[in-house]
């Protein structure tokens, strides 16, 4: 089989190899498999107020993780949004430090 076409796979005990002569595969490319990633969009604030675009990333570990990233570099409050289900997916506020445990407060 050319190795740029998509593997044979089962299906209700067919496979790509017993459907007969007239089932043609296609090379393998991935607009013609491969879904779309899911873009995200970075805020800086809180949901319900005080919002501030910041930018928009594919995928949502790519999102979760400059989420962070920009936590880190400027402590703030922090959100990734889905703009196609409209729903915050996650969020960090790092802009009050947090006491351990054992310390006293001043």
């Amino acid at each position: 089989m050319d190795p740029r076409c998509v593997e044979p796979r089962k299906a209700s005990g067919l496979t790509l190899d017993n459907l007969g002569a007239n089932v043609r595969m296609l090379p393998f490319t991935p607009s013609r498999c491969c879904m779309t990633v899911p873009t995200y969009h970075i805020f800086s604030g809180f949901p319900d107020r005080d919002a501030s675009w910041l930018e928009a990333v594919e995928g949502l570990g790519v999102a979760h993780d400059r989420m962070r990233e920009r936590a880190v570099q400027a402590p703030g409050a922090y959100f990734v949004f889905c703009p196609q289900t409209h729903t915050v997916l996650a969020s960090i506020d790092t802009s009050r430090p947090h006491k351990r445990e054992g310390q006293a407060s001043a």
